[in-house]
């Protein structure tokens, strides 16, 4: 999957959210994702400083079925 096509379903999962709620409430979602990003790109980056290497990190990636449906 590449960065365009990533980008095009999380509009497409934005956009199926925020049809059932309105649009002042969309926001506070957003906000929240926002931040959730925020503090994990933080953990990642104190775990690097920490000795962790990129191979410890686990990739979850869409064809992976079964990880993927146990995160679910």
């Amino acid at each position: 999957m590449n960065k365009q096509q990533l980008a095009n379903k999380i509009w497409e999962s934005a956009n199926k959210m925020r049809s059932k709620i309105e649009a002042n409430e969309y926001k506070d979602y957003l906000l929240g994702f926002i931040f959730y990003k925020f503090l994990s790109d933080k953990e990642v980056e104190y775990l690097k400083k920490n000795d962790w290497k990129d191979a410890d990190f686990p990739k979850l990636v869409e064809e992976d079925t079964v990880t993927v449906a146990e995160e679910s």
